[in-house]
């Protein structure tokens, strides 16, 4: 536009003129496009002289230094072309300035990209080699011998020499402040790892006594497999549909005989449930409104509601310490609870198709449902809590973990169910029921292996009792690892099992 108005570029610009949409005289286009190539070869060069100027050991653009490619040569060519009216030549000549000054800028901006890259990667790195090595000293190995270099003060020392070099490197090239923290972080964490070198010693020692030392070294190697694949999952969602098909085959089959004679049932609705779950990293995130679903969804959420206050009577705890009257009005309340949240649920699935139907029909939602929407909405959110600060000192310490479970699921399903508009409802049914299903399958192992009892049937139902500091402490196993890599598999599901980071555009807002 400012080629056509016959105004200056503008100061900053590095764009390049579009010399075919220019319908104007040779020579024009080519004074026009010399002119564009002197704007963007004074912002190669300004950029040339701070990086000069700023760095350290400075390595110039190489292909701007070859004798045929130098700025002053590429000029003097093209103003010879434009004497002798070879406007095409002097064109040609002008863009290939251009491209040459645009790859130069673009070097000079990643100039410091290997640097910081690489002390990135070494931050994260060091974290991971820190983090492990405190599980192992913490949790793994027994509290035995010494696990710190007796030349921690001499590292220490290192680390802050090798921090002030990178801070004065940094303070002579005039480098942002965040540049700082970025070496700070891999200085403190490999420090730390190497004042812990008789621990690395000691973890290296009790790997060469197991009797079958490949199975350690397979369980780390499948689990950076299921890391790559998680990572390719943020490409193709096919991939968690394809994690849970294994889930549902695989897994029954990986236990024990005994336990899948024992708990036949259980394992059959986690392979049923997981591959109903698997079928919506299939389905397109791009989606109309279905209000159809929408009902399905709430329905099956509120017959869930419904059913968990059928059973209730068997993970329904009275306070401890209460009455027997006491104890039956806290029970009585409890199911209660249940039973209002259903309710809040169905009425939401109701409401949900009724303001997008009003919506469409008046161009806008009517205060009656706007108020009863926000009613269902605040009631559904504050319940929970309001509920929970009546059981007095316990609160909801002192409820059964299934208990606390359902409520916070009832609780989290009213807003879903009133702001969903296609499948999001079924997903989250579907979802956390491989959620629970999970809890209880990870918990009959644990029962199972006499490690050690993990909810008694008659002390550990309590989330109290679940607690850390009431529960003796163990050591963890290779078996702990599976709990982590599903912990983040099931993560990364709740987030993009329905599109891209469960949006708020696959919402309706306006309900």
């Amino acid at each position: 536009m400012t080629s056509l108005i016959g105004l200056n570029y503008p100061l900053n610009s590095v764009g390049t003129l579009p010399l075919a949409y220019l319908d104007t005289s040779r020579k024009y286009r080519a004074h026009s496009a010399l002119a564009n190539a002197l704007q963007v070869l004074e912002q190669y060069r300004v950029k040339h002289d701070q990086k000069q100027h700023t760095e350290m050991f400075f390595k110039p653009y190489a292909p701007m230094h070859q004798p045929t490619n130098m700025p002053e040569h590429m000029l003097a060519r093209i103003q010879q072309a434009i004497s002798a009216e070879k406007f095409d030549d002097a064109e040609a000549e002008c863009l290939q300035l251009i491209a040459l000054c645009l790859e130069g800028l673009r070097y000079f901006q990643r100039y410091d990209w290997l640097l910081l890259r690489s002390i990135v990667s070494a931050g994260y790195l060091g974290w991971i080699a820190y983090s492990l090595l405190y599980i192992f000293g913490e949790y793994i190995l027994p509290d035995s011998s010494p696990r710190r270099s007796q030349r921690s003060g001499t590292i220490a020392v290192l680390g802050l020499v090798v921090f002030a070099a990178f801070s004065a490197m940094f303070y002579r090239q005039g480098s942002p402040a965040m540049y700082y923290a970025y070496a700070a972080f891999p200085v403190y964490f490999w420090a730390g790892v190497l004042q812990q070198v008789p621990l690395v010693r000691q973890i290296a020692a009790s790997y060469t006594q197991l009797a079958v030392r490949w199975r350690p070294a397979a369980f780390v190697g499948v689990y950076v497999v299921i890391l790559e694949a998680l990572v390719y999952a943020y490409f193709d969602r096919r991939v968690y549909s394809a994690a849970f098909a294994l889930l549902a085959l695989v897994w029954p089959l990986a236990v024990s005989p005994r336990f899948r004679r024992e708990h036949t049932a259980l394992l059959g609705l986690w392979s049923g449930v997981c591959l109903l779950t698997s079928v919506f990293t299939l389905l397109p995130v791009e989606r109309n409104d279905h209000l159809g679903l929408v009902i399905v969804g709430g329905a099956l959420i509120t017959l869930s509601g419904v059913a968990a206050w059928h059973y209730s009577a068997a993970f329904t705890l009275p306070p401890p310490g209460a009455g027997v009257k006491e104890a039956r009005q806290a029970v009585a309340l409890d199911r209660l609870m249940l039973l209002v949240q259903t309710l809040l649920v169905g009425v939401a699935t109701v409401l949900g198709p009724l303001t997008s139907k009003e919506t469409e029909r008046r161009g806008h939602l009517p205060r009656l449902y706007q108020l009863s929407c926000w009613t269902v909405l605040v009631a559904a959110t504050l319940l929970p809590f309001v509920h929970g600060s009546r059981r007095g000192r316990g609160g909801a310490h002192d409820q059964h973990y299934l208990y606390r479970l359902v409520t916070i699921y009832l609780a989290f399903a009213t807003p879903f169910v009133l702001l969903t508009v296609s499948y999001e409802s079924l997903f989250y049914f579907a979802y956390s029921s491989v959620l629970l299903l999970w809890l209880a399958i990870e918990r009959a192992l644990y029962y199972e292996q006499a490690e050690r009892q993990l909810l008694a049937p008659t002390h550990n139902t309590r989330l109290s009792h679940l607690a850390p500091s009431a529960m003796a402490p163990r050591r963890l196993g290779i078996s702990d690892m599976r709990l982590g890599v599903m912990f983040l598999f099931f993560v990364n599901v709740a987030f993009f099992g329905t599109g891209n980071v469960a949006s708020l555009a696959s919402f309706s807002l306006d309900s």
